[in-house]
């Protein structure tokens, strides 16, 4: 997906001109895998000189996570869920091939190890070298310690209560919230995308659940507020502040809170808005047909619209 990504901008940075665009003033924004994804494109070889300013939304690839080469666990769990060959991997791969678009929909859920989760579970990978072009040649984090990736001005930003809509639904969920609250241990380096079963691991799960949690039993309403921070903070909070330390020191950015709390939102608590959450900006940047009306100039989310809008735009114009 990212390969074709730069294969679009290859054809903007060729083709905008005969549309009346600059090919010299590019702007990517993305949201959420959208931000990591703006991430990665810095530091992406084949990226380099094809955009020159980025607005990266909740969200970037700078987490606690680790990158591969391959995800092989995942390759065997489709395997399994689709009786094909784990190895070798041509006949896996020739068995996939076979099966319909509607096979790999129903077996999606079972894809994951818990309720959804891990969020991310299909990474990108560091691509061996086999002579062709690659997007990640080396580890991303590897990259950004050597200051080695294209620099441009940014916007990164977060919402005050990002990720407790998913922070809900495992709390929400019976069964998810009774295995987390009987081996913490066991699933929290899965919700919150760290290592698993090392004396590491354990210490940070404990720490989390004494510093977050209180060491208490979760759960609704009680736990939601404190284990949503938790949640968004492993999910994209602690990404986005690693990511804007880093960048900071090497390239110009803007960096912003969103806490409006208006009318609409993705995330709705007993019926009521909670808060600003993961993707609301959008709401005020962009046309979401059945979430909102059309606004207005007479609405009162105009001003933020307004606001955003301006900022974001004149950024893209003007860096």
């Amino acid at each position: 997906m990212l390969d074709c990504c730069v294969e679009a901008l290859r054809w903007v940075r060729d083709h905008i001109s005969d549309f009346g665009g600059d090919p010299n003033s590019v702007t990517l924004l993305g949201y959420s895998a959208g931000s990591f994804s703006i991430g990665l494109h810095m530091m992406s070889p084949m990226s380099k000189g094809l955009f020159h300013r980025g607005i990266m939304m909740s969200d970037s690839p700078l987490a606690q996570f680790g990158y591969e080469n391959k995800q092989k666990r995942l390759s065997d769990r489709q395997a399994d869920l689709l009786n094909c060959p784990q190895e070798p991997e041509t006949e896996l791969v020739k068995c996939l091939k076979k099966k319909s678009m509607l096979d790999f929909v129903n077996t999606e859920a079972q894809m994951f190890d818990l309720n959804w989760n891990p969020i991310i579970n299909w990474m990108p990978v560091i691509e061996d070298d086999f002579g062709q072009e690659r997007f990640l040649v080396e580890d991303p984090y590897e990259t950004i310690q050597s200051e080695n990736l294209y620099t441009v001005p940014l916007i990164i930003g977060i919402t005050e209560y990002e990720f407790i809509g998913g922070a809900y639904n495992l709390l929400n969920n019976e069964t998810a919230r009774n295995w987390l609250n009987e081996d913490f241990e066991k699933y929290a380096p899965i919700t919150l995308m760290y290592e698993r079963n090392t004396a590491r691991s354990k210490n940070i799960t404990h720490t989390f659940h004494s510093k977050y949690l209180g060491n208490s039993t979760l759960a609704l309403p009680e736990s939601l507020d404190p284990f949503g921070k938790l949640y968004s903070d492993g999910i994209t909070i602690f990404a986005y502040n690693r990511f804007l330390d880093v960048v900071s020191r090497l390239t110009p950015v803007y960096t912003y809170l969103f806490t409006y709390k208006g009318r609409y939102s993705h995330f709705l608590y007993n019926g009521e808005v909670y808060g600003a959450v993961h993707h609301d900006e959008l709401l005020y940047l962009l046309r979401v047909p059945g979430m909102t009306p059309l606004f207005t100039q007479t609405d009162p989310e105009n001003v933020v619209i307004e606001n955003l809008t301006r900022m974001w735009t004149e950024f893209a114009k003007k860096g």
